[in-house]
């Protein structure tokens, strides 16, 4: 139970603070992938660290990262997860944004 609120804790900080000046000067591809279903209660992460944060997050700053350089993948139908094991679903697009950032 400690673990698991430590991990809040964590979560609290790093939602509080601003990286953007650092993540916008990072070089080579910047890539973000989730599911769309990550804020579903079924998501296999939702209860454990807050899986329901990962999509809410990324939709919610979608603009921001877009500007600092980001490229973001929305794997329709999987949590975040269950995605990794759909490879068919996952390398072309992943290879496609690498592509895309010159890899």
């Amino acid at each position: 139970m400690v673990r698991h609120h430590l991990g809040r804790l964590l979560y609290r900080a790093w939602g509080s603070r601003d990286d953007t000046v650092a993540l916008t000067a990072m070089t080579g591809p910047k890539i973000l992938w989730f599911g769309s279903r990550d804020c579903e209660p079924d998501c296999r992460m939702y209860d454990f660290v807050g899986g329901a944060a990962i999509a809410r997050n990324i939709r919610n700053h979608a603009d921001e990262l877009r500007r600092a350089g980001f490229e973001l993948i929305e794997l329709d139908g999987h949590d975040h997860i269950a995605a990794l094991a759909d490879t068919d679903l996952v390398a072309p697009q992943l290879s496609a944004a690498l592509a895309k950032a010159g890899w």
